[in-house]
C-alpha cells in the first residue's frame, strides 16, 4: 500500500512539474521578441560586450566582439552575428531563445524599427567597411538601441539609460 502511495505522489510531482514547465514554455513564446532582442542587444551595447564600428571602417582584432557598423542614424547588424550574440547572452543568464530569425524579424517589422530592403526583405544589402563590400545586415535606428527612440518604449519596457548619445560614445570603435 506505502508503495502505491508513493507511486502516485511521484506521479502528482511529475504532472506538476510538466505543468509549470509548460506554462513556462507559453510565457516565452508569447515575449515580444522585439522588446526582448532590443532590450538585450541595448544591454550588450552599455557593457560594451559588442562592438559596431563606423560604416567606412573594418573592425580591429581588439574590438569587442564585432556585430556590425553603424552610421549617424542607422545600425548595420550583421543577422546571424547578431542574434547568436543575444542568444548566447540570454543562455549565460538561464534563459532561453525560442524564437526563429523570421519570427524576430517580422515582431521588428511589426514594430516599426526595422527599416525593409526596397524588395520588402528584412535584410537590406549596403556597402560597409574600408573597402565598401556589399554585405545583408539587419537596418534598424540607433535610437532604438539606445532607448531614446519613440518606437524602442513600450509599457513594458524598461526606461532608457539616458537620453544623451551613449551609442556615440561607448558602443562604437572609432576608425584608425
Amino acid at each position: 500500500m506505502a508503495s502505491d502511495r508513493a507511486t502516485a505522489l511521484r506521479e502528482r510531482a511529475l504532472d506538476a512539474l510538466r505543468s509549470i514547465g509548460e506554462r513556462q514554455g507559453q510565457q516565452l513564446v508569447e515575449l515580444d521578441p522585439a522588446e526582448r532582442f532590443l532590450t538585450v542587444l541595448g544591454t550588450l551595447i552599455i557593457q560594451r560586450r559588442v562592438a559596431l564600428v563606423k560604416k567606412d571602417v573594418d573592425p580591429e582584432p581588439e574590438d569587442a566582439e564585432f556585430i556590425g557598423w553603424r552610421d549617424d542614424e542607422f545600425a548595420y547588424l550583421l543577422p546571424a552575428a547578431v542574434r547568436r550574440r543575444v542568444a548566447s547572452f540570454l543562455r549565460e543568464s538561464g534563459e532561453h531563445w525560442p524564437h526563429t530569425s523570421t519570427a524576430l524579424n517580422q515582431a521588428l517589422v511589426r514594430r516599426g524599427v526595422l527599416a525593409l530592403s526596397p524588395d520588402g526583405r528584412a535584410e537590406t544589402l549596403v556597402r560597409v567597411g574600408g573597402a565598401g563590400d556589399r554585405r545583408r545586415v539587419l537596418r534598424l535606428p540607433l535610437a532604438v538601441l539606445d532607448g531614446t527612440g519613440p518606437l524602442a518604449v513600450s509599457p513594458s519596457s524598461p526606461p532608457s539609460p539616458s537620453n544623451d548619445t551613449w551609442a556615440d560614445d561607448l558602443a562604437v570603435v572609432e576608425g584608425a
